[in-house]
Parts: C-alpha cells; structure tokens; sequence
C-alpha cells in the first residue's frame, strides 16, 4: 500500500455511538516481534495469505535492505542488482514481491546514491525485473496484486516534481496516467481488477481522490466538506478506505461499491492512519489518541473495533492485512521492529 519510511502522505477524530462502536482489546491474538539479522530498524510493509511478510529494514552504516520472512520465520535479505537502498512493499500470495530502489551513484562517499529510483519485481526464486514507465526516471511502487500487476507512480524526466501514475501488468506492459487537470499524481493501491487509487493535485494545490477502473475511466473521490482527500487502500470488491481534511482535524472514511462514504476514525482518535483492507473488508491502520504514542487498530466489516501493541511498544504502525486478518507492522521502543500479529 507506501510513508511508513515510505514515501506516503500521512493521515483522523469523530466520535461514534458507543452503543454501536465499541473498543475490545486482543487478549486472544498472538503478537511475534522479529528482525533481520544486524538491523536497526525493522519495517514490515505487507503479509499474503501464507503469513509471509515482505519489509525493509535500516543498519548502522546508513544502508537500507529488503527482506521477506517466511510462514517458518525464516529471513531472507535481498537488494535489486546496483541498489543503494531499497524498499520492499507488497507480496502478492504466489511469493512474488514487489518495490523500489535508489540506484548506486559514483562509488564514492560524496556520491553514493544516483539521483534515479527504479521499480522491480522479485519472483520466488530470487529473480528481478526492474522498470521505469517511459519518460520517468524516480520510481515509487505501491503495492502488487494477486496476478503480479504493479501500480505506482514515477517522476517525468523533464519535469521535477510532477508525477504520473503508472499500471505496470504481469507481462510487463506499463501505461501511465494522470486524472484530468492533475499537476502531479501519486498512487496507493489497487485490487486484483487493475484498479487504481490514489491523489491527484490541481494548480491549486488542493489534493483529491481518485478511482482509475482497468478500462482507463477516472472518477474523484471527494468527501464532501473536505480540504483534501487520500484514498489509500482498495479491496477486490471494489471497497476503499482512507483518510480525508477538514480544516486541522484528519478522519478516516470508508467508500463502498456504491459510493457511498462514511467516517470511521476509531474512537478516542485524534489522527488516524488507514493502510490495510482484505476482501472480507477488515480494515487495519493506526490512530493516536489525546496523549501518548500510535495503537493498532482493526475494524470488522461490521463496524467492531481491537486495539493492539505489541509487548514494551511507545507506538504501533499497521500496515497490512491478510485475508485471515492477520496484521503486519512495526513498533517502536527507541528502534523499530517488526511484528505479525495472528488472529
């Protein structure tokens, strides 16, 4: 979905009826904490069906690294031929793993990094395929679905600072686009139908929702009495979550099918953050309350809300979710780790 450490605008309060809405802890859940070896900074991006985990992690000399856990536990580090940092953010449920890297520079203290970011993708058994959309040269991935398509968005090379999104399908075919009157477009998701969602900005600086259907149709997403507007997660039922502006107060919101959107910031919530959605329409993300560090949350299809940390955590980012509604994300206690937590 992604930021994080990724690149990703950051996100929520409404009260709801108690009655309806109500806050249970996770006392049955099982939480694990991991790192990769020799890591000082431990993310986890995105999980798949299986509970495989695909993330990034930071070590002491400044380098950033990819890894995928697998079910068993077992960690497995990996960069992109060339890379200089990189960034794994999606696995899709074949194992194929999706991300972007900073190229290497001159070789020299003073250089490095390149000022180009490329896309790959990862296949089980280790191979790579790296990519730019034509005309760009600083690629972001968001995320790959179930068919190994890829959406993104990359910088146009003549242009600094604008954008344009981009769908890259499995056989490697990559068309970009941009909403009507956009100046820059970013990309947060899509589902396993091709569809795409993400923001948009006009020249004047407003930021708006989008959905891109397969066919290229691009309609806003709006919330009505908003300043902006982040779409920024999709399940395959067509089903969106994200967050929305009003003034100085941030909210998360749900659009279904129909379009129909409603507020669903958790309660007690100051600022929320929404990064994960499974096809049963579990939604998992995070939210500050009035005092204190970030909590995990996830809401059910029904409205319910579980609140979770992991063990000694000052804050908890969620940032995927399996079809079982198992969650993956990271803590921190003066370094980050990551965790899976299984329902």
């Amino acid at each position: 979905m992604t930021s994080y450490p990724v690149r990703r605008a950051r996100l929520a309060t409404t009260v709801f009826a108690a009655a309806l809405l109500i806050v249970r802890p996770a006392f049955a859940a099982k939480i694990v904490t991991f790192d990769p070896p020799h890591s000082d900074d431990t993310y986890a991006a995105a999980i798949n069906r299986d509970g495989a985990i695909a993330g990034f992690f930071d070590i002491l000399d400044g380098d950033r690294h990819a890894y995928l856990r697998a079910t068993d536990g077992t960690i497995t580090t990996f960069d992109p031929p060339n890379s200089y940092w990189t960034w794994a953010v999606g696995i899709n449920d074949a194992g194929v793993i999706a991300g972007y890297f900073d190229e290497k520079g001159g070789g020299n203290a003073h250089t490095p990094y390149s000022d180009l970011q490329h896309g790959y993708v990862r296949t089980p058994d280790g191979a790579f395929t790296s990519f730019d959309p034509p005309g760009c040269d600083y690629t972001t991935v968001a995320g790959i679905n179930r068919n190994g398509d890829v959406a993104g968005d990359s910088e146009d090379s003549n242009e600094a600072w604008m954008y344009h999104g981009f769908l890259r399908t499995a056989d490697g075919t990559v068309t970009t686009f941009d909403p009507a009157g956009s100046i820059t477009t970013n990309v947060y998701a899509l589902n396993s139908h091709r569809t795409v969602v993400g923001i948009w900005e006009d020249n004047q600086t407003n930021l708006h929702g989008f959905i891109r259907k397969n066919g290229g149709k691009i309609a806003n997403i709006d919330v009505s009495g908003a300043n902006g507007t982040i779409p920024t997660v999709i399940n395959d039922n067509g089903t969106i979550a994200g967050v929305y502006f009003v003034g100085n107060q941030d909210h998360a919101f749900l659009r279904l099918p129909d379009g129909t959107i409603s507020t669903i910031d958790p309660p007690g919530a100051t600022f929320v953050q929404v990064y994960g959605i499974n096809n049963s329409g579990e939604i998992a993300g995070d939210y500050w309350g009035q005092s204190g560090p970030s909590h995990g949350f996830i809401r059910s299809s029904g409205g319910g809300y579980k609140t979770f940390d992991p063990k000694g955590a000052y804050g908890t980012e969620v940032y995927g979710i399996n079809a079982h509604g198992d969650t993956a994300g990271f803590y921190d206690n003066g370094i980050a780790h990551g965790f899976v937590r299984n329902r």
